[in-house]
């Protein structure tokens, strides 16, 4: 079974089972200038999050001049900035984050695999024992490592929808644990 794993800027990733073969789609993106990464996936200059407003149990993004939502997080005491994902199926680190996290990645099981934009990526499985934006957080979240040409982090639906909701209004995404 094929999983969207993100829908940004017309690019896709598509996660597949290696068992059930692989899917390829492969759009163009422009070459990043020296000294600057780009986003895997929309071509867009990676920035650092920020830290969210916070209400109550709430924690509210507000959407980047780049159009889209970047979270910074803390996941088992490490910051990881993230690009917020409602496509991705799954919270997806790139293998630097994991890394940092205290992963030992090249302990994982590569068993997935993922052709984007940059060329195929290898993915493993892992869970994360606590990840909070804010006030608001998520206990085991289901993640995927990344071996390759992915230059972000991205904040998925293995998040998003474990928390009670989450909206867009106004410019802003709201988080509500």
């Amino acid at each position: 079974m094929v999983k969207i794993a993100m829908l940004l800027s017309g690019a896709f990733i598509l996660m597949a089972s290696l068992m059930q073969g692989t899917v390829d789609s492969k759009p163009t993106q422009p070459p990043a200038k020296q000294g600057q990464s780009r986003a895997a996936t929309s071509g867009s200059i990676v920035k650092k999050a920020t830290a969210p407003e916070i209400q109550g149990r709430a924690a509210i993004l507000r959407k980047k001049a780049d159009g889209h939502f970047w979270a910074a997080a803390d996941i088992d005491g490490t910051r990881v900035d993230f690009l917020v994902d409602t496509g991705a199926s799954s919270v997806v680190l790139t293998d630097r984050d994991a890394r940092r996290m205290g992963i030992h990645t090249d302990d994982l099981v590569y068993n997935g695999i993922s052709r984007t934009a940059n060329g195929e990526v290898r993915t493993a499985s892992t869970r994360i024992e606590r990840l909070r934006v804010g006030r608001v957080t998520a206990h085991d979240v289901p993640a995927i490592v990344t071996k390759g040409e992915l230059d972000v982090s991205l904040l998925g639906m293995s998040f998003l929808g474990a928390l009670r909701s989450f909206e867009f209004k106004g410019g802003n995404l709201i988080l509500r644990e």
